[in-house]
């Protein structure tokens, strides 16, 4: 879940700022960030997933234009009923 992965890079991020002294203490920036990257880039592929366009789009889009049509000719076939 995209969420998951949101909340396990929200966390290695608070834990790192709080820990910043640390860090900068015994010189281990560089291993912090190979620690990151895989959770940065996992979160990129998600988001990039998540911007896929979905199998369920396009019908939905021809459900939502067959809905148009028929309400239209209904109100069309009630316009010209009344005429006559």
């Amino acid at each position: 879940m995209f969420s998951n992965i949101v909340a396990k890079l929200t966390t290695y991020a608070q834990e790192f700022f709080s820990g910043i002294n640390v860090v900068k203490a015994y010189s281990i920036e560089q291993q912090s960030s190979k620690d990151f990257d895989p959770l940065a880039i996992q979160s990129k592929e998600k988001n990039i997933s998540l911007l896929k366009p979905k199998p369920l789009f396009p019908s939905m889009l021809l459900l939502i234009v067959v809905s148009a049509i028929f309400w239209w000719f209904m109100w069309w076939h009630a316009i010209h009923k009344r005429r006559n």
